[in-house]
């Protein structure tokens, strides 16, 4: 059939058959069943940080091998490799104890197809068929065979059948479409196929029977419907569903028929057949409130819903929306409900269980009297006990088509009478996960949060009449914290003040103090801040506490073990109280061990930990500070174990973070960044002591680690700190440190000044080591700035210095390591690569893995520039291993713009481009000024391949 006219982009990934990278030219294929397995799970996951134990489990199902971590390991470095060589945007990074892969805007084909479906649907919905079953055809053209088809790992069959299902689905609303645009004819065989290869889908058969009734093939329909009566009596012991049994009796009549999406609703007979009698009933009940204007997003909650509906595995549907106060549950509910009415022709009913509000939570009891009057049972007809309602209340919808909407619930026991079977979809909404009713009921759990930022920027639009795109508007929506609730409740203040603009009310909104005291109104009968206490409320006294502590937390997404140091109690305590918060959605749980607040939220905490005592916010901030000190300490002796360091004053620290490697230190710095960089940018003033002794121990991460845009930001809050604390030796360590980071940053004069005041307070203190290893620096960046007789003249001096202490043997190591670099820019070649290989040497033979690794890029680049291009590619790529081995940024970097500078002086120019196209990726990341040197360097290489690819051959 016809296609969409325009150009639509192959998507990069393919999992909808076998698993493959797609390039301009011939698809890349990844070696090894299990690597395609780890590739197709990351890409299912993507943009989420996948754990080490979730990817483990997803290999080798619980119980992986011992070798696993080092498995993964290797296989995420074979994975980018494939991925560099494809030329993709898309990155694989290492984090927190896990991966997460990035697609920068590059394409799964799965997801191309969830969404050709998704528009369909809607298309379907507005009865625009012919552009819905293009959409259908062109998502389903994507497949290519079985999904995963030639990947393995444990989580592979699970899923497979779920896409398989997918699949199905998406054929079964083409043929509707197809059957909607007359196309009986063309529909036939292939329904005839499906009906073969699934003889118990009463879907398929109901379509092929329709098809054929209406090509005028009576009896040929309705002997499909006896052959598919027969099957589900043999193995299942079941009779055909009441759908495709009206349309039995319809075929029967001789009436005209048209179908409906996911349904066939018989029209009335032609020829004036009378209908059999039915019993009078009662008007269908029509109680689902007004859907909410403006309604926006929710695309994939919709859809699952939709799924629901047609899955043939559930007799009656159950879902069970879930999220916090104000996310849009009853929204969402009502929503969905009102654009499927035709899907309960029998009546719709609503009740509000009071689970959290200010009313008493209703009885189950009582909620059933409610739903039996709606029903027509007469209030004397209705019976006194639990247990006698609820098997009314069910039989009654046993022969009906009926939707209701349990809103606001307490807890499963107060839902579960409440629910009937047969053709009734439940749809119940809870600010606490009902676990109880997917384990013993079935349920589907949809969980959902606050809107994306485009669907927010949506709302407010539509509900304001400004484009979304104004920057005003996606400001407010920010602020808002893309809460429905709230985005509502702004809007409307703006259309009861349009004087008022947005950009004003985001102003407005600016203040952390009046912002959920603005986010009301009606006098706050309808308030943000009134929505959240209800939910505090029915906390327990300690999961309250800890809540209110959270908002003391200085960072973005404490874990449990901070939790615990906070609250003062034991991790195991501790995770019962968080389970409490994320199960009533004041807490998000943002990954295994990672919690988080919105904003509102977050001031919310704040708001209501105002009235407890200072004694307490103090003992709280003191247990945190010493447990964050306590493992900062433990990680940097495993980091940089010769160097001096400055032992923080701890005190006894509850069960503290303990590492078995520099690697379990590394992970754990990574995964703990963004809240130690928040609690040292922020606790400047309030803790110096702890914040400076904190920043001085985090030195060896922030090297290896950190951009230098955040080196500096740690170490210029805490010689603030150092100052503030009157500690000379802390501040003197501090700003030598963070005049590295100046220098890295090619900030040449705050580097100067920063090592001249951190060398008058060695000399005020009489530390003379300390003076000297400040001189060494000195003359370091002397030599950056290609001062070289500068440079000579303070390395020799601090040479001398270093070398007639005791304790500065490593510092000697660095001192002439520096030296040696100070002869290159002074054009002595052979004399710094003699001293440069005399370091690497003794580096080796003293075990300094990290002094070692800087000497063979320096030896490697000596080698480069005195025309030995063997040597300088072999000293890089020990390099390069020791860089990966030690997780050091900065020495990975450098060997990789080292190997692409002497492959592309081999005129090896696709080696050079990958090998840069890797360099400048990490030099981008650490904010380093060279990264534009390198994308040049690039640049070059890319054109001189580019060129020689077209020479002739």
């Amino acid at each position: 059939m016809a296609r969409r006219s325009g150009t639509v982009l192959t998507p990069r990934f393919g999992i909808l058959g076998p698993v493959e990278i797609r390039t301009d030219g011939p698809p890349v294929s990844v070696p090894r069943s299990q690597r395609r397995g780890v590739l197709a799970y990351l890409l299912l996951h993507a943009e989420q940080l996948v754990t080490m134990d979730g990817l483990s489990a997803a290999v080798w199902g619980p119980s992986g091998p011992a070798s696993a971590r080092s498995q993964l390991h290797s296989t995420a470095y074979s994975l980018r490799r494939h991925l560099r060589t494809a030329g993709c945007t898309t990155t694989l990074t290492g984090r927190a104890g896990g991966y997460q892969l990035s697609l920068n805007g590059e394409d799964v084909d799965l997801s191309r197809f969830e969404r050709e479906v998704s528009a369909a649907r809607d298309d379907a919905m507005d009865q625009r068929w012919a552009a819905a079953a293009e959409r259908l055809q062109s998502g389903l053209d994507l497949w290519r065979g079985e999904a995963l088809a030639d990947a393995s790992g444990a989580f592979v069959t699970a899923w497979r059948s779920s896409l398989h299902d997918q699949r199905l689905g998406a054929v079964e609303m083409l043929i509707e479409c197809r059957l909607h645009l007359g196309a009986e004819a063309e529909v036939l065989p292939a329904l005839r196929e499906l009906v073969a290869q699934h003889p118990l889908n009463e879907r398929f058969c109901e379509q092929l029977m329709l098809a054929l009734y209406r090509e005028g093939r009576r009896e040929e329909a309705l002997q499909q419907y006896h052959r598919l009566r027969r099957t589900l009596a043999e193995q299942q012991g079941l009779d055909p569903g009441s759908s495709i049994s009206t349309l039995q009796k319809a075929i029967l009549l001789g009436e005209d028929l048209e179908p409906v999406p996911g349904r066939i609703v018989a029209e009335p007979p032609v020829s004036g057949t009378p209908r059999p009698a039915v019993p009078w009933r009662p008007p269908a009940p029509a109680q689902l409130p007004r859907a909410a204007t403006g309604f926006v997003g929710r695309d994939d909650e919709l859809g699952a819903l939709d799924r629901m509906l047609h899955d043939p595995s559930t007799a009656g549907a159950l879902a069970v929306i879930v999220g916090g106060a104000g996310v849009g549950k009853t929204g969402l509910a009502v929503h969905w409900s009102s654009a499927r009415r035709d899907h309960a022709p029998d009546g719709q009913l609503f009740v509000d269980l009071h689970g959290f509000g200010p009313q008493p939570p209703l009885s189950a009891e009582l909620a059933l009297d409610r739903l039996l009057r709606a029903l027509g049972v007469p209030a004397p007809d209705i019976p006194p006990g639990l247990d006698e309602r609820s098997v009314l209340y069910r039989s009654l919808l046993s022969d009906r088509q009926c939707l209701v909407i349990l809103d606001n619930a307490r807890d499963s026991e107060q839902v579960r009478p409440l629910i009937a079977g047969a053709d009734t979809i439940t749809v119940v909404t809870s600010r606490r996960r009902l676990d109880g009713l997917v384990v013993h009921d079935g349920a589907m759990m949809l969980s959902i949060a606050s809107l994306p930022d485009r669907d927010g920027r949506r709302l407010l639009g539509a509900l304001t009449g400004h484009e979304p795109s104004e920057p005003a508007v996606g400001r407010l929506a920010e602020l808002c914290d893309q809460l429905p609730l709230a985005l509502r409740i702004a809007a409307a203040r703006l259309r009861a003040s349009p004087q008022m603009s947005v950009g004003a009310m985001a102003t407005a909104l600016t203040d952390e103090h009046q912002r959920l005291r603005a986010l009301s109104v009606e006098e706050d009968s309808v308030a943000v801040r009134a929505a959240f206490d209800l939910s505090y409320r029915a906390l327990s006294a300690p999961a309250a506490r800890l809540f209110r502590l959270l908002g003391l937390f200085p960072g973005p997404a404490p874990s449990q073990a901070a939790c615990a140091a906070l609250v003062g109690s034991t991790p195991r305590e501790t995770r019962a109280l968080l389970d409490e918060l994320v199960d009533t959605h004041l807490v998000v749980a943002t990954g295994p061990d990672r919690y988080a607040l919105h904003d509102l939220l977050l001031l919310f905490a704040r708001d209501v930990s105002a009235d407890d005592s200072p004694q307490l916010h103090a003992g709280a901030e003191r247990r945190l500070l010493n447990w964050y000190l306590a493992a900062a300490d433990a990680g940097e002796a495993l980091l940089r174990p010769a160097a001096k360091r400055i032992s923080p004053e701890l005190e006894a620290v509850r069960d503290p973070v303990r590492f078995a490697d520099a690697d379990a230190a590394l992970d754990w710095l990574d995964g703990e960044s963004a809240n130690l960089v928040a609690l040292i940018g922020r606790w400047t003033t309030r803790h110096p002591r702890a914040v400076w002794q904190l920043a001085a121990n985090l030195a060896g991460w922030l090297m290896r680690r950190a951009s230098r845009t955040t080196w500096v930001e740690v170490m210029e809050a805490a010689a603030r700190a150092a100052a503030v604390d009157g500690a000379p030796e802390g501040e003197a360590q501090i700003l030598n440190s963070l005049a590295i980071a100046y220098s890295h940053l090619r900030q040449s004069g705050a580097a100067l000044a920063a090592y001249r005041r951190a060398r008058t307070l060695r000399d005020e203190i009489g530390d003379r080591y300390g003076a000297a290893v400040v001189t060494m620096n000195i003359g370091a960046l002397h030599s950056e700035l290609g001062e070289a007789a500068e440079a000579i003249d303070a390395l020799e001096t601090a040479l001398a210095a270093l070398t007639a202490l005791p304790d500065g043997i490593v510092a000697v190591r660095v001192a002439r390591l520096n030296l040696a670099y100070a002869y290159r820019m002074g054009g002595r070649h052979a004399e710094a690569l003699a001293l440069n290989t005399a370091v690497l040497t003794d580096a080796v033979e003293a075990g300094d893995d990290d002094i070692a690794c800087n000497a063979h890029v320096n030896v490697a680049e000596l080698h480069r520039l005195i025309g030995a291009p063997e040597a300088a590619l072999r000293h890089y790529r020990l390099a390069l291993t020791m860089a990966k081995g030690q997780r050091n940024r900065t020495y990975e970097r450098w060997a990789l713009r080292g190997l692409g500078g002497v492959h592309a002086d081999q005129g090896s120019y696709r080696q050079a481009a990958v090998e840069l196209s890797a360099a400048v990726r990490l030099y981008r990341d650490s904010d380093d000024p060279a990264a534009d040197a390198v994308r040049r360097e690039l640049r070059e290489v890319r054109a001189r391949l580019a060129a020689d690819s077209r020479k002739p051959g």
